[in-house]
């Protein structure tokens, strides 16, 4: 899951979401820019992506996409 943070967001507040993914378990991994996004791997559920929503500075969560190939009913080759 991608946890996006707001713009003007603090380093203290992008160490604190750090700080909470690793406690739950999660690697991270910080990417600066503006705004910066964490990148948190592990098995996550619904509930973890709200507790990160929740925290202070999160403007967003984006969840990855299933690594499953696509089921097609008009497959041609």
């Amino acid at each position: 899951m991608l946890v996006v943070m707001q713009a003007e967001s603090s380093p203290a507040e992008i160490d604190a979401v750090c700080q909470r993914a690793r406690e739950a378990g999660f690697e991270t991994t910080v990417y600066d820019g503006d705004p910066a996004v964490i990148m948190v791997e592990g098995e996550h559920d619904a509930q973890a992506a709200t507790q990160f929503a929740s925290l202070p500075g999160v403007a967003r969560i984006a969840h990855s996409r299933p690594l499953e190939p696509p089921v097609t009913s008009n497959l041609r080759i």
